[in-house]
This record gives C-alpha cells, sequence and structure tokens, in this order.
C-alpha cells in the first residue's frame, strides 16, 4: 500500500509539546544579575488512564495540574491492572480522567464512580468509537473537562479557559488538514476490526466497514462483497488488536494490510515514541490518505 508523504503540522504541534513543564519567570534588575523564579506549584493532582486524557488534561490544565498517565508504558491500556502504587494514586487524585464505557474495566473498578471521576474518552461501549482519533470529538471532550477543572480550581479559571482554547485551536487545524486531505480521493471506503474510527469516517466522507469480532464466514462474505466495489484498497489493522477477519480480508483480496494508530499503546510503524496527541492524529491521516490515494494537497 502506498504511503504518501507527512503533510507539515508544525503549527497544530506548537502548543502541544510540553504542557506539563512550567514556565520559569526571570527577575531583571537594573544592573544586577538575574535569577529564575521558581515555577508555580501544581495545584491539582490529576490522574489520567490512557495516553490521549493524559495528553488533553496537559493541554487544558497546563502548569496548574500534575498529571500521573496510568498507562505510561503499557502495550495495551485497555488490560490495565492497577498495582498498589496506581490504587493508591487513585485513591488520592482531586480528579481521574478515564476512558469509560467499559474501555478498562480494572480500572474503572479501582476508581470508582464518585465525583472526581469524569469518564471522557470513549461513546458507548467497548467497541464503539472513540472520541480521542477524532479531532473534533476531543474538542467536546476538552470543554467537559476544562468546566470540571473551573469547579475544582475557581482560581485558575483563566488558565483553564486559555488552555482549551489553545488546545482546540489546534485541533481544529488538525480536522481543516483532515477535511482537505480527505475530500478528494480516488477511494472512500475502509475496512477495519472494529467501529473505532465510525465517528472519523461519517465526519470526513468515509464509509467505514467493521468486520465482526467472532469469526463468521457470512458475515465475512457480505464484507467482501462490499470491498470489491473498491478493490480492497484501504484494509487497516488497529495494533495492538488482532483480526483474523482483516488478515483473511486481506489475503482473499490480494491486498496488503495498513495500520491506524487508535493509540492504546505506544506509536505505531517509525513514529517516535515521544510523538504528541497531535503527531499521532496526523500520522493516521498520513496512513489514510495514502491507502484511498487521496490527491496531495500540499504536494508540488
Amino acid at each position: 500500500m502506498l504511503l504518501r508523504r507527512r503533510r507539515g503540522a508544525s503549527l497544530t504541534r506548537r502548543a502541544l509539546t510540553g504542557w506539563a513543564v512550567a514556565v520559569a519567570g526571570v527577575v531583571v534588575g537594573a544592573g544586577c544579575g538575574t535569577s529564575p523564579a521558581a515555577p508555580a506549584a501544581p495545584v491539582l493532582r490529576v490522574v489520567a488512564t490512557n495516553f490521549a486524557m493524559s495528553e488533553l488534561v496537559h493541554g487544558v490544565g497546563g502548569a496548574r495540574v500534575s498529571v500521573i498517565d496510568l498507562a505510561q508504558g503499557a502495550a495495551d491500556d485497555r488490560t490495565i491492572a492497577p498495582d498498589g502504587a496506581q490504587r493508591a494514586a487513585l485513591a488520592s487524585a482531586q480528579l481521574v480522567v478515564e476512558v469509560g464505557g467499559g474501555w478498562q474495566p480494572l480500572v474503572e473498578a479501582a476508581a470508582g464512580n464518585g465525583a472526581n471521576v469524569l469518564a471522557l474518552g470513549h461513546q458507548g461501549s467497548a467497541t464503539g468509537s472513540q472520541v480521542w482519533v477524532d479531532p473534533v470529538a476531543m474538542q467536546a471532550a476538552s470543554q467537559a473537562l476544562a468546566a470540571k477543572l473551573i469547579a475544582l480550581d475557581p482560581q485558575g479559571a483563566s488558565a483553564y479557559r486559555n488552555g482549551v482554547r489553545d488546545f482546540n485551536d489546534n485541533l481544529s487545524s488538525v480536522s481543516v488538514d483532515y477535511q482537505s486531505s480527505l475530500g478528494d480521493c480516488e477511494y472512500s471506503q475502509i475496512f477495519t476490526p472494529d467501529s473505532a474510527f465510525a465517528t472519523v469516517a461519517a465526519r470526513y466522507g468515509l464509509r467505514l466497514h467493521s468486520l465482526p469480532s467472532a469469526s463468521g464466514n457470512a458475515e465475512l462474505a457480505a464484507t467482501e462483497t462490499a470491498a470489491a466495489t473498491q478493490s480492497y484498497h484501504a484494509v487497516f489493522a488497529e495494533p495492538p488488536l488482532p483480526s483474523p477477519q482483516i488478515t483473511a480480508l486481506a489475503r482473499r483480496g490480494k491486498s496488503s494490510i495498513g495500520e491506524l494508530d487508535t493509540m492504546d499503546g505506544p506509536p505505531i510503524k517509525a513514529e517516535p515514541l515521544a510523538s504528541t496527541y497531535v503527531d499521532r492524529l496526523e500520522a493516521n491521516l498520513t496512513y489514510l490518505t495514502g491507502a484511498l490515494y487521496c490527491q496531495d494537497v500540499n504536494g508540488p
């Protein structure tokens, strides 16, 4: 499968890198040396239960929040079983920002359902659309988070409003990239193991075929019939989720298998481990445009 070159994303990445770092002020005296002022201490202790929720909290909360990413280093955030230290962090957090919807059952059980728990990352069941793969849906999640942070820390209201504005400005730019890049493609159908990208597909004019989670010849045959209309050009796996159906579909259609990053674990393909949330959104756009033979609007 042909993957097109990655489009520039410097604008969208700029404000999303290094959110957790407090900015030290510098006091300058006339005729005197300079001395750095101590950064302000975070006001709220927040636990986020996956990569995207952690990036969201950093983006909106900035220096006023101290964030623990419960999924850091996990190969698949859905299977996290909190250890003693993680349970203690969940119990002492002023706010837990989780995926919800049964996505992380052991984490959700450990966090409970108290007033300090905010579920932002999921729509529907554990096989439904995930808000973080959609730059527009994530903006709504950021608004809900900002409202909760302001309620917990009213003195930081201005900072949180600025944070959510900057976060959403960046995601709006990403959405424009998606709209312009996916608006002129030779193909418009994609085939995935589940419906994680269903909202993205509908928003940007694609038709998503979600394969059955359990093997079934009749279901797979129906999917193959639909696939034949576009020559199997966009068959995607979603690491780390295994999908024998995707493999079978690609084999029968003599198609290569692409990958889409659901951000449930480390970055896929050759993406750097330090990739930001926006980096990973833009990488998914590169994978989609390459498989669908889209016109490269940033090309020569």
